[in-house]
């Protein structure tokens, strides 16, 4: 158990040096999340560009189907995905919050996710509007703040960036909500 305490601590420490050294000036990227005040607002879900404790979101608004909302946080020690899933439809009407589900989540999927955005994907260094490869009507925006390091990537398709389409996918995976569709 103490050795994974380690291994867990390196891989934080490690992802944190790296998202502050690279990390560009978030203005931008906080101008995108505040066009999506409407959705937060109706999920009851705070800023976390301001926090001083790591986070990681996913907003992902299908253009025909309900906005649904992921939150990665901590408990009591307990890795947890919150999923939030409004009434209405992405593209259009936000509606209200419809349901509310958590689920544990294992460190080494944590770890993973944390790891592949800072190592894999380079997210700190993405620019904040990822160009669109195909319009599948779907909206992803991922937000990452590592010990007061923000950044936030929204794209227009799953497809458009690999390396945010396996996180994105994972992330649905990861939640125990079975969707109609994922695209």
């Amino acid at each position: 158990m103490k050795k994974i305490f380690q291994i867990a601590l390196l891989l934080v420490v490690s992802f944190t040096a790296y998202a502050t050294d690279s990390a560009p000036s978030n203005s931008e990227a906080v101008k995108l999340i505040d066009g999506y005040n409407e959705v937060l607002v109706a999920a009851n879900e705070s800023s976390i560009h301001e926090q001083a404790n790591s986070s990681f979101r996913v907003l992902w608004l299908r253009s025909f189907h309900e906005p649904v909302i992921f939150s990665l946080s901590k408990s009591n020690e307990t890795n947890v995905i919150i999923t939030k899933v409004l009434d209405g439809l992405g593209g259009y009407e936000k509606g209200k919050l419809k349901s509310v589900n958590s689920n544990e989540v294992a460190e080494r999927h944590v770890s993973y996710i944390y790891q592949t955005l800072a190592k894999t994907c380079r997210f700190y260094e993405l620019a904040v509007q990822q160009p669109p490869v195909s319009m599948d009507g779907s909206t992803i925006v991922i937000e990452l703040n590592i010990d007061g390091t923000y950044h936030a990537v929204q794209t227009q398709s799953m497809r458009s960036n690999e390396c945010i389409n396996k996180i994105a996918k994972l992330v649905v995976v990861l939640s125990g909500v079975v969707f109609e569709r994922v695209y």
